[in-house]
């Protein structure tokens, strides 16, 4: 082969190795270049959220792909639900009023502690009124059925309820007739202390409640106590199946508070760990869509009598300065705290603030639950409004 025509071969081959290896870092897998991109923003996703692989190959189903996009896409709500409970602990008590107020526009639901079951199936009706109240700022009220007596929740009534068949029918039909005549979108089931051994009969009732409601166009949201796991003989939580109640209503309301509560020891109401826990276990029985989280907007003081004295937020931050205790921050539980003394009596507060609010919101959004359900409106740290706005 003449020299010249030689060199033009050898140049041509070249070009072609050229555009070859060109050709194949363009469609290279895109794992590396994902990487290069990402960096350190791969490392702050959830678990289980990081780079998504390119296919390895032409077999390998694009719809596969789509369907982990959008799994973990579903995990964030499109929007927080936020329901707010109203009471009147006391005449002239207008804190819950004045909260709803100041920020009804993040409030879905305005829900009245009004209606109380008695034993014969009948309600007996407080005297504050929710549903003017929402309907002045364009808002909507939920009714709120509780067994609240004066020695505390009565399960013993609940129990009468559900193993009378007759009681038990005047029970569902004066529950619907209440919602649907008092303009309510729908009821609040907020039962508690019942027995352990009226657990399926509860479940049964429930969704019995729930048939009736839907077939009138309203809603039933269920409030449980928080657990981590299902002990059925427990006399707080065992007549609560969380799986069982989430299929017979539109929400499942999780006290996740009270950890330490006023009748026991001191302690924090909601340490973070302990709320993690109890809204896992939740999500594992009832599904996260179905789950609204309690938020507690309170705190509690222990002194030397049986029962420690529920306090505001604000409250809280006016009695640490008047006896000039200073409010610690306890990390592990992620809550404020403080000790003073007063009539030579040693007392113990733990309440909860905005500081201690945020990691619950942020937990809400992390496992992609429905909402919050904050109790009580008025006893809440201002500052966790501005949170939650920042969180819809």
């Amino acid at each position: 082969m003449p020299k010249r025509s030689l060199m033009i071969a050898v140049v041509l081959v070249a070009v072609v190795i050229i555009l070859s290896v060109g050709w194949a870092f363009m469609n290279r897998p895109d794992t590396e270049a994902a990487e290069e991109q990402t960096g350190d923003a791969a490392q702050n996703l959830p678990p289980g959220e990081g780079v998504i692989q390119q296919d390895n190959g032409p077999g390998e189903d694009q719809a596969k792909k789509d369907a982990v996009v959008e799994s973990a896409l579903a995990t964030v709500p499109a929007r927080m639900e936020v329901l707010g409970y109203y009471t009147v602990d006391f005449p002239g008590d207008d804190l819950a009023a004045a909260s709803y107020a100041r920020h009804n526009d993040l409030i879905d639901l305005l829900v009245p502690f009004r209606y109380r079951l008695r034993a014969d199936g009948r309600l007996q009706c407080g005297g504050f009124d929710a549903v003017n109240l929402a309907e002045r700022y364009r808002g909507q009220a939920m009714a709120l059925v509780h067994n609240f007596g004066r020695t505390g929740f009565d399960g013993d009534v609940v129990g009468t309820v559900l193993a009378d068949a007759r009681v038990r029918e005047r029970a569902l039909g004066n529950l619907v007739q209440t919602v649907k005549e008092g303009g309510y979108v729908g009821l609040n089931l907020d039962l508690e202390q019942i027995p352990p051994r009226f657990r399926d009969y509860y479940t049964e009732f429930v969704a019995d409640l729930h048939g009736l409601l839907k077939s009138q166009g309203l809603l039933l949201y269920v409030v449980v106590p928080g657990k981590t796991h299902d002990e059925r003989r427990n006399t707080w939580s065992g007549a609560f199946d969380y799986a069982a109640l989430a299929q017979n209503c539109d929400a499942l309301v999780i006290m996740a508070y009270d950890e330490h509560w006023a009748g026991g020891s001191a302690g924090p109401i909601a340490s973070l760990g302990w709320v993690r826990a109890v809204a896992a276990y939740a999500v594992q029985k009832a599904g996260a869509d179905k789950i609204l989280l309690g938020i507690a907007a309170y705190g509690y003081d222990w002194g030397d009598g049986p029962m420690a004295e529920m306090i505001s937020a604000s409250e809280a931050v006016r009695r640490a300065a008047r006896t000039g205790a200073e409010i610690n921050w306890d990390a592990a539980v992620a809550s404020p705290k403080y000790r003073y003394w007063r009539d030579g009596v040693r007392h113990q507060v733990y309440f909860e603030n905005k500081h201690s609010t945020i990691p619950k919101l942020d937990l809400v959004r992390e496992l992609g639950l429905r909402g919050i359900a904050i109790w009580r409106l008025g006893y809440e740290d201002p500052g966790i409004w501005a949170e939650i706005a920042a969180r819809r």
